[in-house]
């Protein structure tokens, strides 16, 4: 922001630059606590029909996909949510009736969110994507019905070369495109 003031008072000229102090405070104040940019959170759409899992049977290729975090966090006293997205998902499953068997592979390096420091951090000190540029989900038994097609079952996560177990919910839906889980 850059502003010309011409005057011969200096009471005027600091009459200005407060407002414009103030305005910028205003501006950035209603920024950091009424604007978020966090992304809604990754699920199926609700209106496409539910298919059954065990309908499924067969080896299934991921064509496209999408993946990514969501981090809530305190800054400045507010709570924020941080969420970073790619297109970057690929992988392979074996459906065998309630049976899941698959890699699911998450590109690191190409995950972006609103904010080009929060991205620099999360390649850098974060992740280390340069040493580690991949996620894997790793599937391996048999997945829980929920009803209407939801599922619940337990993953192996790997993220830089450590491996956790976890419970992966998801929902398969037919759409205009395919399958989408």
């Amino acid at each position: 922001l850059t502003v010309r003031v011409v005057t011969n008072s200096n009471k005027n000229v600091l009459k200005v630059a407060s407002a414009i102090v103030l305005m910028s405070v205003l501006v950035i104040g209603w920024r950091l606590f009424f604007v978020s940019d966090a992304k809604e959170v990754l699920k199926a759409d609700a209106s496409m029909k539910a298919v059954d899992l065990g309908s499924l049977d067969g080896s299934w290729v991921i064509r496209a996909g999408q993946a990514g975090y969501r981090v809530d966090e305190v800054l400045f006293g507010r709570n924020v949510t941080a969420t970073g997205r790619t297109q970057g998902v690929s992988g392979s499953f074996v459906v065998d009736g309630m049976s899941i068997n698959g890699k699911v592979f998450v590109d690191l390096t190409d995950i972006t969110s609103d904010s080009s420091k929060r991205d620099g951090q999360f390649r850098g000190r974060i992740m280390d994507v340069a040493r580690y540029p991949q996620a894997t989900v790793e599937f391996k038994g048999l997945a829980e019905d929920l009803g209407n097609g939801r599922y619940t079952t337990q993953a192996i996560l790997t993220l830089k070369d450590v491996s956790k177990p976890v419970d992966v919910g998801f929902t398969v839906v037919r759409s205009p495109n395919g399958i989408e889980v």
